[in-house]
């Protein structure tokens, strides 16, 4: 693969920035992977023509296409991770999408906006979308742009959150939901109970109906009942470095957890 594209700085001010490093990955990926000009490909049904700004892909090479080396070992995400990633970006506004038995066509929204101009691609007046201006920006009333800045614990929770399968991460949400938790189980260590929630939910997975948010409270209120979880337990376990939830947050799950 060849060629270049242009990056903007306003990206540092995005959602998908503050989002986990992953999500970041993917919609870079995604940029550098679109055509830059319309391309005809072959498929067993014809030629099929690919416009600017579109690519035709898989959840699957997605995953391989962003794997990454964690200490010497090869992480690759699965395509369950991709396709709530993908959701999340089309959410946003950031792509467009559809799937057939060819795969799933890809289109960066406003990719000629942000591609033209120098080479003379595109002279469109087409607004650019947010993920390349400052968060929650409110011209109405001249309020200041809001940039949240999340703390290592609040990060941590975000991330597991998002790691769990079916779950809806929402960022603000999730981060609302976090700072309420805190508030209402000041005794609990927060990231052993999600982290041992999450480990709870590989074996009784999320479905459609289910209402996630409220389970974690109900969970957490249970284990601040068992005296499970607790800081102050926490702390006397001695815990493991970088994990505050102590030598086991997870228990018996704990081999289950995925990094």
């Amino acid at each position: 693969m060849q060629g270049w594209i242009k990056d903007h700085r306003k990206e540092l001010l995005s959602d998908v920035w503050l989002m986990p490093p992953l999500y970041h990955r993917v919609w870079q990926y995604l940029k550098y992977k679109v055509n830059h000009k319309p391309r005809e490909y072959p498929t067993p049904e014809g030629r099929v023509l690919v416009d600017t700004g579109e690519t035709i892909t898989s959840l699957r090479h997605i995953a391989e296409a962003v794997k990454w080396i964690e200490y010497g070992v090869e992480r690759v995400p699965s395509p369950k991770t991709i396709r709530v990633i993908l959701d999340w970006l089309e959410g946003e506004k950031m792509i467009a999408r559809e799937s057939n038995r060819r795969g799933t066509r890809i289109k960066v929204l406003n990719y000629s906006v942000y591609q033209g101009g120098d080479n003379g691609e595109s002279n469109t007046k087409e607004t650019p979308r947010k993920h390349c201006l400052p968060t929650n920006k409110n011209d109405k009333n001249d309020k200041k742009d809001l940039i949240y800045v999340v703390t290592a614990d609040e990060n941590r929770f975000l991330n597991t959150l998002a790691k769990i399968e079916n779950y809806p991460f929402d960022r603000r949400r999730d981060l609302k939901l976090y700072q309420t938790m805190a508030e209402r189980y000041p005794q609990i260590d927060l990231i052993a109970a999600v982290e041992q929630w999450a480990a709870y939910k590989l074996d009784k997975p999320l479905d459609e109906k289910s209402n996630p948010r409220s389970q974690i409270n109900t969970a957490f209120k249970k284990y601040l009942a068992w005296g499970k979880c607790l800081k102050e337990r926490s702390a006397k376990s001695g815990a493991v470095k970088g994990h505050p939830a102590g030598s086991d947050p997870a228990g018996k799950y704990r081999r289950f957890v995925k990094s």
